[in-house]
């Protein structure tokens, strides 16, 4: 299904198992997907322009926070790597970097794959009705995506914390949770 005043495609998968027994396990799911997320052809300034304008800065905020890291590391360098890396918030850092580059690799990849599905979309519109057009590889990198998003807004919370830790309120916070 498409809906062109929202420019959402409709993901459907309803599986039907039929197990030896005889009973039958159904499942279903419906997920909107977006293929083309920056084209909105309707308004100048729209929520396309401000998601591109918002992975820009998240991009640039983790060259930041890599090249922060290099320095640390390199400032460590040779005596001090031990204890670099037995720092917990130097590897709350890495781990952060890694994840949002596996996010935006994830995120590339999504878009190869969403210009697969529109020429697999284009041939079946010219009139040949053997293609078969499968939006599983969107639905699953749109989970993964979800995934690691998800697990880079964790450790940017920890982070946060972290910088909370100097008011003295939230330490006085923190202690008691510590000791609950």
């Amino acid at each position: 299904l498409y809906n062109t005043n929202k420019n959402l495609f409709m993901y459907c998968s309803i599986k039907f198992e039929i197990l030896p027994s005889g009973s039958v396990i159904k499942s279903y799911r419906f997920q909107p997907i977006r293929l083309d997320s920056f084209i909105d052809k309707n308004a100048v300034l729209t929520s396309s322009t401000f998601g591109i304008i918002f992975n820009v800065a998240y991009l640039v905020f983790v060259l930041f926070l890599l090249v922060r890291q290099a320095k640390r590391f390199y400032k460590s360098w040779p005596r001090g790597v031990k204890q670099f890396l037995l720092d917990f918030w130097n590897w709350l850092d890495l781990s952060l970097i890694a994840f949002s580059f596996a996010t935006l690799a994830t995120y590339v990849y999504r878009y190869y794959a969403s210009t697969r599905i529109f020429k697999k979309i284009g041939t079946f519109m010219d009139g040949d009705p053997s293609v078969y057009v499968s939006f599983d590889y969107m639905n699953y990198t749109d989970d993964v995506v979800l995934g690691l998003i998800a697990i880079c807004t964790l450790l940017g919370t920890l982070k946060f914390l972290k910088l909370l830790m100097f008011s003295r309120n939230i330490r006085v916070f923190m202690t008691t949770m510590k000791f609950c």
